[in-house]
């Protein structure tokens, strides 16, 4: 049975330009997406993961046309959102894409009520009567398992579990069918991360969401995510379903930030070796293998020659000369 492409990107590229210091100098840039090619299909949850600096935030934030892609197509249920969309279509397309914000304290406006934070983008979409945004809100307080009397406060008089059930119900609102998850626990105890994660698998299992969940904690994504991208320098490593990641890691990064998950057992040998050498600039990065001066199997092909991702196995895709016959 063929899955339901809800979104597809192609050749995705966002460049930053770097400030000129020196009259003459040459434009440089950022290369914080380069040249990122996938599929996300109709309820699952797509996981990126990576190291901070890699380009996670950024994929995220182009998909719902927060920054502007500097080339490449990103596709909505077939159509390109920044080229087939006019206006209007683009306004009724934000309907259809929400995102979550990593820090739950910066993301709410300290001088709205929670009342007001959520039923903003009820406003702006003029979403029912007056009458029908409120109980609206009411029921997505009850949904982020919160209380209907907590409307009235702040953002400051809640601890950050319940400011990010905040923003969740805020990214609810307007009945989305993808979120854009950017490292939603992350700034949690890990305690109340759990929590969070279970009641938005609930909320997925409910209204049919698709995910896209960002994260640099393996551990978190393992237990959220279907099939999970591994991401280096702006550019995808790896890419397979999540028991065959965990199973039969393929690049040497993978098998390194695999390596480097804590296990909470003193009488297991520690495989935390650790990847050593640290991560090249991002401007305007040299051609080859971004990950070579860190790889341990690294060949004098991969300085000269940037790694084709391709499929090495059904649904496993892989960057990396070592399997692609040198």
């Amino acid at each position: 049975m063929a899955k339901d492409v809800l979104l597809q990107v192609e050749n995705l590229k966002v460049y930053f330009p770097v400030r000129k210091t020196k009259v003459g100098e040459k434009q440089r840039y950022v290369h914080a997406c380069d040249d990122l090619s996938f599929s996300v299909y109709r309820g699952e949850t797509f996981g990126i993961v990576g190291e901070s600096g890699c380009g996670k935030t950024t994929t995220g934030k182009a998909l719902v046309k927060i920054v502007k892609p500097t080339s490449g197509v990103i596709r909505y249920e077939g159509k390109d959102i920044y080229r087939d969309l006019d206006r209007h279509a683009s306004f009724a397309f934000c309907r259809k894409m929400q995102i979550i914000f990593q820090d739950p304290f910066s993301s709410l406006d300290p001088r709205f009520t929670v009342q007001k934070i959520i039923q903003e983008p009820l406003d702006i979409h003029r979403v029912g009567t007056r009458a029908e945004r409120r109980k609206r809100v009411e029921e997505l307080m009850q949904e982020v398992e919160m209380h209907t009397e907590q409307l009235t406060k702040f953002p400051h008089e809640f601890s950050g579990g319940q400011r990010q059930r905040i923003g969740i119900a805020r990214a609810l609102a307007l009945n989305p069918e993808l979120i854009v998850c950017d490292e939603p626990v992350s700034a949690l105890d890990v305690a109340i991360q759990a929590q969070v994660l279970n009641l938005m698998r609930d909320l997925q299992d409910r209204h049919k969401l698709t995910y896209i969940f960002v994260s640099h904690n393996l551990s978190v994504v393992k237990h959220i995510c279907t099939r999970i991208a591994v991401m280096y320098l702006g550019k995808f490593v790896e890419l397979a379903d999540k028991e065959e990641l965990f199973k039969n890691p393929l690049h040497p990064y993978t098998v390194g930030l695999l390596n480097a998950i804590p296990v909470p057992d003193p009488t297991i040998p520690s495989l935390m070796a650790g990847i050593e050498g640290d991560v090249p600039t991002p401007i305007d990065p040299p051609p080859g293998c971004r990950f070579c001066k860190r790889c341990p199997h690294a060949m004098p092909v991969c300085e000269r020659e940037d790694p084709q991702f391709r499929e090495v196995a059904p649904g496993h895709f892989v960057a990396c000369h070592k399997y692609d016959g040198h």
